[in-house]
This record gives structure tokens, C-alpha cells and sequence, in this order.
């Protein structure tokens, strides 16, 4: 975890198989926080506050909606 972000409250380790958007799904979080607090092979899957107030957080992607 050498390499992820310290300000996390939950963790999830990296099973044989997963992939970034079989993690997000489950942890019920976007891809662009999940790439944002890391990859290695644990990710930090729940911020301590909002993540949006991180120094470094930028929003990239686009928001769809659903009628």
C-alpha cells in the first residue's frame, strides 16, 4: 500500500480476476476516485472526508443521464 493514498478509511485487496470496473461496481464508487486514490494491489475504496476537497482531486469524464 506503499503507494496509494494515505487519507483512506477502507481498503479492499486486489482479488485473482478483478478488474478497476468490477471493484468501482462493487464498492459503489467511479472509476476516476477509484484511479484517483490509487492502483496497486489494494485500493483505497472510501475517502476520510470528501474527496473532492483532496489538493490534487480534479473531475475528468463525462456525467450521464438517464431519463
Amino acid at each position: 500500500m506503499d503507494n496509494s493514498s494515505r487519507n483512506c478509511s477502507q481498503w479492499y485487496s486486489v482479488q485473482e480476476g478483478d478488474t478497476c470496473a468490477q471493484v468501482s461496481l462493487a464498492q459503489s464508487m467511479s472509476l476516476t476516485d477509484l484511479y484517483f486514490l490509487d492502483l496497486d494491489d489494494a485500493y483505497c475504496v472510501k475517502a476520510v472526508g470528501s474527496i473532492t476537497s483532496y489538493p490534487t482531486y480534479t473531475v475528468t469524464g463525462y456525467l450521464l443521464a438517464y431519463d
